[in-house]
């Protein structure tokens, strides 16, 4: 509770500018969405494991990875487009997630 009512400050700093003015209060920002984030994921590949859909050694190093790789699709996906097509970088995409969690392609 003490850590969503900290996250719901920091996003309303975030709203209004602050975090971005203050390095250290950005760092925070994103460490503790990256925290819960890379829970769930972690929890969800575990999951996974145990019901055999995935074949991952290291969950919560899968699950970082995982976000930083849609992390940066996303937010530079637009500015290389041009040089290739979306449709391409979308099938890279998916493909480097499924090596990632180990899975079989159908």
């Amino acid at each position: 509770f003490k850590t969503q009512r900290k996250m719901r400050l920091m996003v309303d700093f975030v709203g209004l500018g602050l975090a971005r003015e203050d390095r250290e209060m950005h760092e925070l920002v994103v460490r503790l969405s990256l925290e819960g984030i890379t829970d769930k994921l972690t929890k969800l590949i575990e999951q996974g494991n145990a019901s055999g859909e995935f074949d991952v050694a290291h969950p919560k190093a899968t699950a970082v990875t995982i976000i930083i790789v849609l992390s940066e699709f996303i937010h530079r996906a637009g500015r290389v487009e041009d040089l290739v097509p979306w449709r391409q970088m979308y099938e890279v995409l998916h493909s480097t997630i499924v090596v990632l969690l180990g899975m079989q392609e159908d």
